[in-house]
C-alpha cells in the first residue's frame, strides 16, 4: 500500500493533479487482450495521449529506470517486454490493492504486477508496473 501511495504522489507531481480512478474491469480486460495479441496499436488506443508508466524493480531486477510518457512509447515498451521476456506463460487478471490489475506469470513465479489509473473518460492515464520480487510474493501463491 505504501508503494502505491508513493507512486500516486510521484504521478501527481509529474503529471499535474487530475482526478484519477482505478481502471474499470472492462478496460483492464481490453488491455490484457491487446497484450496477448501483441497489438501495440490496440494498447495505445486504451491510453491517454499523455499517459505515464512508472516501473519499480527495487534495484533487484530490470525495470524501466525513467518514467515512460505517451501512449505510443508505452505501447512499444510492452511490445518489447513481451517479445524479449522469455518464460512468460500467462497474463492473469488479478486484484491489486482492491482494483482490477494484471500479473505476468512465469512457470516459477510472478514476473510483474500492473495497476492502472484512468481519467473520467475511462482512458488509462497511469500504468504502474511492479517487478520487485519482494513485492510480488503476495501473487505467488494466489
Amino acid at each position: 500500500r505504501q508503494a502505491l501511495a508513493r507512486a500516486r504522489r510521484k504521478l501527481a507531481a509529474a503529471s499535474g493533479a487530475r482526478a484519477l480512478e482505478a481502471a474499470p474491469e472492462e478496460r483492464v480486460r481490453a488491455f490484457r487482450a491487446a497484450l496477448a495479441a501483441g497489438d501495440a496499436r490496440a494498447i495505445a488506443s486504451l491510453l491517454t495521449d499523455d499517459a505515464l508508466l512508472l516501473s519499480d524493480g527495487g534495484g533487484r531486477v530490470v525495470a524501466a529506470l525513467r518514467p515512460i510518457r505517451s501512449a505510443d512509447r508505452i505501447a512499444r515498451f510492452f511490445a518489447g517486454v513481451l517479445r524479449k521476456a522469455r518464460g512468460i506463460r500467462a497474463i492473469e487478471p488479478r486484484r491489486i490493492n482492491g482494483a482490477a490489475g494484471l500479473v505476468f506469470a512465469t512457470r516459477s513465479a510472478p514476473f510483474a504486477a500492473i495497476a492502472f489509473e484512468t481519467v473520467a473518460s475511462g482512458a488509462i492515464a497511469h500504468v504502474l508496473v511492479v517487478r520487485n520480487p519482494d513485492k510480488l510474493r503476495a501473487f505467488a501463491s494466489a
